[in-house]
């Protein structure tokens, strides 16, 4: 009975031994030429470097698939979260003229175009919202020239005394 010598650990051979195999491998997966070779390289590095966690219970070239499998999940993961601009999207030169040219506050806002500070209370506006998705109601179900007096009424071209109540008694 003769016994095969066991297979040295050998990251030098790793290239020429599985490098093939792991590319098709990525590349069946990502079908892209530079992202596999890019994925084999990511493998063969990490591999190298967590060779002392190699315990010898599979074969290398099945501890470097599950390496790679790994790295293509992560590849995916991050491709996912991640949005491809046009160059028209991504040129931001339309937006200069918000920003300072020259001086010590050179690329901060410009007086003109500062962001302003918002200061309304968070309950305010949620009675605001609430008041507008009534007048928005009560606009579907009035016509002719009453709709034109709330719309006056509701972006504040004139006062009225009454409350919410009196408009839905009008318009109905």
């Amino acid at each position: 009975m003769t016994f095969a010598p066991k297979k040295i650990f050998d990251p030098a051979i790793w290239v020429d031994e599985y490098g093939n195999f792991l590319y098709a491998y990525a590349f069946s997966r990502v079908r892209d030429e530079s992202v596999a070779e890019d994925l084999v390289q990511e493998t063969l590095l990490a591999a190298m470097q967590s060779q002392n966690k190699f315990e010898a219970k599979s074969a290398e070239k099945t501890w470097l698939c599950g390496i790679l499998k790994h790295k293509i999940v992560d590849y995916f993961r991050k491709s996912s979260r991640e949005v491809e601009l046009t160059d028209e999207e991504a040129d931001m030169s339309s937006y200069d003229y918000l920003f300072r040219e020259e001086g010590v506050w050179k690329d901060h806002w410009t007086a003109e175009s500062r962001p302003i500070v918002w200061n309304e209370n968070p309950e305010k506006m949620s009675g605001k919202q609430r008041i507008s998705r009534n007048f928005n109601a009560l606009f579907r179900r009035i016509a002719g020239k009453s709709c034109k007096l709330f719309y006056f009424a509701r972006n504040g071209w004139f006062r009225f005394g009454g409350n919410l109540r009196d408009f839905r008694n009008l318009a109905e």
